[in-house]
């Protein structure tokens, strides 16, 4: 576990300081439309049926029970292999999340955490997003204590989770999301 702490922390420094050298896009925020590929490119408030049709082609939705209007992502006949989450807000697609490395996954180290962080910081550059917010929370249950690392690049984030339940090995969950 430390070894994929360890890695993402290096993953992530070293990629906030390339970009501290990389010169600033011309590319204007309104000349640019922000999207999460999952399946398609899916923009914030495009039509919940364009969505809907849009994922329907290679995955299925699964209503979220736990949070109203949510709807995972999911391979086709696996409900359990969870790939995103969409949301909808009158008839709009108001949220969207692209897991990049999920506690299901075989933790193989830090190697393979560090390479998603990679990628997603890599879409946010090209998609023309450098200046970025940094934060960290903990959330504390009796049953489970999670850290979360939050990179905000505008309307983009990386959140990089780490989930402790007492007597369990810690999972690390690294999810793109369009805010």
């Amino acid at each position: 576990m430390k070894g994929i702490v360890v890695g993402l922390t290096l993953g992530c420094l070293t990629l906030c300081l390339a970009g501290l050298g990389y010169q600033a896009s011309s590319q204007s925020r309104a000349s640019r439309q922000d999207y999460i590929s999952l399946g398609s490119n899916l923009e914030l408030g495009t039509s919940e049926s364009d969505v809907r049709n849009a994922l329907a082609k290679n995955y299925d939705l699964v209503r979220e029970a736990s949070a109203a209007g949510h709807w995972l992502v999911a391979e086709k006949d696996k409900p359990a292999e969870v790939l995103g989450v969409v949301a909808f807000k009158n008839g709009r697609l108001d949220f969207v999340t692209k897991r990049w490395l999920t506690r299901t996954e075989d933790q193989k180290g830090s190697a393979q955490g560090a390479k998603a962080v990679y990628a997603v910081l890599s879409e946010f550059i090209r998609q023309g997003e450098r200046s970025c917010v940094i934060k960290t929370e903990e959330q504390q249950t009796p049953n489970l204590s999670t850290k979360i690392s939050t990179i905000a690049c505008g309307p983009k984030h990386l959140e990089l989770l780490v989930n402790s339940i007492p007597g369990e090995a810690d999972t690390v969950d690294i999810n793109e999301s369009l805010q």
